[in-house]
């Protein structure tokens, strides 16, 4: 089955003459942690997960977050890691990536040992630094990519900003502004992404909940698998304790069977004392495409 995925996978690619960057660079770069409904619009609420999309989300969290996705047709796993502390402005740590284990049959690697040593398989690890001023939070960071797609290596650098404003002093309401661009390595690159989102929360007893609206448009390389997006995800709080939300995104692709791809979510949380404990299920023709994840982080908001 995985020696089918594999050829299935890379072979499908080939014609499109994606040299310099394989379908694992492309999911993982627009993948979203387990504890976040949508990567363009569910970030508000998410605690630390949310700091692998938009800092500026939860300025003050801190603390550590892991997670794993699995791709329920490929078989693929997806990991998910960020370290969050304050030392002067609140620095975040990310780390993710996602391959294919034992790419070729052991009987392959019997008749040329070489195969042994190829791998399919990409890394993505980034640091931000984000302050907060009054009404306005924000925030600036870089980030390193590798992508080895069995014997081809590329790599690249990425800078991205974020700024948000909290117009009403209650904090309800928020705008978020975001910026990536790709500015170095050997992976063709374009102008880059631009979005923006709209959060919306409130609470009733001892329910909380969080509406998100969100749009992006543009692509950080010239092989992303999405160049344009518009989603929305509702998040509910009861007691501080118990999470639950959903999550809807469209996303206009770069190449695939459908000009556009649906993304739907759905999430639910366990909070004990600073533990979370996040599920997700994901049903969606992007990235990895449908899957599940699963969320453990320590920490504060």
């Amino acid at each position: 089955m995985r020696r089918a995925v594999a050829l299935t996978l890379f072979a499908t690619l080939a014609p499109l003459r994606l040299v310099a960057q394989s379908e694992h660079l492309a999911a993982l770069e627009a993948s979203a942690p387990a504890s976040v409904l949508d990567a363009t619009a569910g970030t508000l609420g998410a605690g630390l997960g949310g700091l692998w999309i938009d800092p500026t989300a939860e300025p003050s969290a801190r603390g550590a977050f892991f997670d794993l996705y699995q791709a329920t047709v490929a078989s693929v796993q997806m990991y998910h890691a960020v370290l969050a502390t304050r030392f002067g402005p609140r620095w975040s740590f990310i780390a993710g990536s996602t391959e294919i284990k034992d790419l070729f049959d052991s009987s392959l690697i019997s008749q040329d040992p070489g195969l042994a040593n190829l791998r399919a398989r990409a890394w993505w690890l980034g640091v931000d630094a984000t302050t907060r001023w009054r009404s306005l939070t924000g925030s600036v960071g870089m980030a390193a990519a590798n992508d080895e797609n069995v014997g081809d290596y590329q790599t690249s650098t990425v800078a991205r900003a974020n700024l948000r404003v909290t117009p009403v002093a209650s904090g309800i309401v928020s705008i978020g502004v975001h910026t990536d661009r790709a500015i170095g390595g050997s992976i063709p690159r374009t102008s880059g992404r631009a979005g923006l989102d709209l959060s919306v929360q409130g609470s009733r007893g001892a329910v909380n909940g969080a509406v998100s609206l969100a749009v992006s448009r543009g692509q950080i390389w010239r092989y992303s698998e999405t160049r344009g997006a518009e989603a929305v995800a509702v998040r509910l709080s009861f007691f501080g304790e118990l999470d639950l939300g959903v999550g809807l995104g469209h996303y206009e692709t770069t190449f695939g069977a459908q000009a556009a791809e649906w993304s739907r979510s759905v999430l639910a949380g366990l909070r004990v004392g600073r533990f979370m404990l996040d599920a997700r299920y994901t049903n969606t023709e992007i990235g990895l495409g449908t899957g599940y994840g699963i969320a453990l982080r320590y920490g504060e908001r």
